[in-house]
């Protein structure tokens, strides 16, 4: 069994039993200097809200330890844009 196939079983055997969801990454569309991110860094999508033909995300930027630095609302079409920021989350 190769190393790829045994973490698949490993997720499918505990990780739905303890909640394990796997969250897509996104390039953030601008610069936000209170939260210390540059246009292009990445933060992880926690959630996608489609509402009146706009799709919205809920993005958590972490710091390189993976301690959340801060979240981001923002739009994703029909143009990526931040629509408000927290620090701390």
């Amino acid at each position: 069994m190769g190393k790829l196939s045994r973490r698949v079983e490993v997720l499918e055997k505990f990780g739905k039993a303890r909640g394990y969801v796997e969250h897509d990454l996104i390039a953030l569309p601008e610069d936000i200097p209170a939260l210390g991110v540059k246009a292009g860094s990445e933060g992880i999508i926690k959630w996608l809200d489609y509402r009146r033909n706009n799709v919205y995300a809920d993005v958590t930027v972490t710091y390189s330890t993976r301690q959340p630095r801060g979240s981001v609302c923002m739009e994703i079409t029909p143009e990526e844009r931040v629509i408000s920021y927290s620090v701390g989350a």
